[in-house]
């Protein structure tokens, strides 16, 4: 790069070779930002010690073919604010919020559920439910169902309740814990459900039926 033989590693002030008067990264550089890449590079490269440098050849290589890579500062930064819009237009934005309150309605009404079913049990089995599973999947699902308000865990009956975006539909469908029976609940408009359709009363006797088969009940 500069018609110098770097065969001094370190000078009487402490100096790599790049870091000498006369070297100057930036002029066969097209960025600044390549320039710093390039000086890191070349601080490992150059350490005295041995321990210091790059560890095998395959390392060296590797390092020196991220320097070809498009950095970061090369970006048209506007050219991707623009595109970034364009993929979370207001629409699409708006559309992304009414889902999300489908899925919180779905949740808040399924343990609407569960509650009356705890009610008709005289509370002697309360609403037990886990956090999400696959949140960042288009089938988030969450176990739910009793438990016995003093056994606990020990005493419970689970079901695995399934919201689906499917389209341009919404569905929640119950199956046994850990899968298998599976029964279609609800089948809504994604942005604009009705929950009245649910099937609520399939789904407390579902409920009922798990419990009166526990051992112990």
């Amino acid at each position: 790069m500069f018609g110098r033989n770097p065969a001094t590693l370190e000078d009487g002030d402490g100096r790599l070779p790049h870091q000498r008067d006369g070297i100057e990264l930036g002029s066969v550089c097209p960025d600044a930002g390549h320039a710093r890449k390039l000086a890191a590079f070349f601080d490992r490269g150059f350490q005295p010690r041995l321990s210091d440098r790059f560890s095998n050849v395959r390392e060296f290589r590797d390092q020196l073919s991220k320097l070809a890579m498009k950095q970061t500062d090369d970006a048209d930064i506007e050219a991707l604010a623009t595109e970034l819009r364009t993929r979370f237009s207001a629409e699409t934005t708006e559309r992304q919020r009414r889902l999300a309150r489908t899925l919180n309605l779905a949740w808040s009404t399924l343990a609407e559920v569960l509650r009356v079913a705890s009610e008709k049990l005289n509370q002697a089995f309360v609403p037990t439910s886990s956090g999400d599973y696959s949140p960042n999947t288009d089938a988030p699902y969450r176990n739910m169902g009793l438990q016995h308000h003093y056994r606990g865990h020990r005493m419970r009956f689970w079901l695995q309740i399934t919201c689906r975006f499917i389209g341009s539909e919404f569905l929640i469908v119950a199956e046994d814990f850990g899968g298998g029976n599976p029964e279609e609940l609800l089948r809504t408009d994604a942005e604009d459900p009705n929950f009245n359709l649910l099937g609520r009363e399939r789904l407390i006797a579902r409920l009922l039926i798990g419990i009166r088969e526990l051992p112990g009940v």
